[in-house]
């Protein structure tokens, strides 16, 4: 392929022009159908992003411990590449990895094994394994899991002229509405009584 008509070479020309202050560095593979690495680093921050041909971009912090684990979100274009580079450079948001790796890196993070959070949420660590095995999982387990850790856990639901804070059992909604200059408003707070499970899921970022 072209190195020209890279998808990753075209990454680091939009970065190269959108952050000049970014020291970029790009590794190409030994082999053709080989993956491609670039790391890039600007104001503290360390982005190690890799491509390939068959498996399209994944994006990773490099402070990331998951070695081995893969890359803490996959792209398929170079379009929503640069989307999240934005963000991740721009924000203080981080990379979103697999529900599984993500919920295992929460508790070593917090320096508990998982016997240790499985007493204190009362129950055996062969749950908690089952837990960071599921890539889908309910609301009430995933707040127990987040509230055991020490933090708390928000669903905010986006839509074009509002959004949503959905927390707790009781799943209360605060509206939030856009107004015309963009601004964000707080009208109302409804509280919505759900009984039925939810499911949370990992986010996916594919074309």
């Amino acid at each position: 392929m072209d190195n020209r008509m890279n998808p990753i070479t075209n990454l680091r020309t939009y970065i190269e022009n959108g952050y000049p202050k970014a020291i970029l560095t790009l590794d190409q593979p030994l082999r053709q159908d080989g993956i491609w690495s670039l790391d890039v680093i600007l104001t503290g921050k360390h982005l190690i992003i890799e491509w390939g041909a068959d498996s399209g971009f994944g994006i990773s912090l490099a402070t990331s411990d998951g070695f081995g684990e893969g890359a803490d979100e996959k792209l398929a274009t170079v379009d929503l590449a640069q989307k999240r580079v934005d963000q991740f450079l721009t924000t203080n948001e981080l990379p979103a990895p697999p529900m599984p790796i993500l919920l295992t890196r929460l508790r070593e993070e917090r320096g508990l094994t998982q016997q240790g959070l499985a007493e204190r949420l009362g129950v055996r660590q062969s749950t908690i394994s089952g837990i960071e095995r599921r890539n889908d999982i309910q609301f009430s387990t995933l707040r127990r899991f987040i509230e055991a850790l020490g933090g708390s856990l928000e669903v905010l639901a986006m839509f074009p002229d509002a959004s949503y804070r959905i927390n707790g059992t009781s799943f209360e909604m605060v509206k939030q509405e856009i107004s015309s200059t963009g601004q964000t408003q707080t009208n109302c707070t409804e509280v919505v009584q759900e009984n039925r499970p939810t499911e949370i899921t990992g986010r996916s970022y594919q074309a």
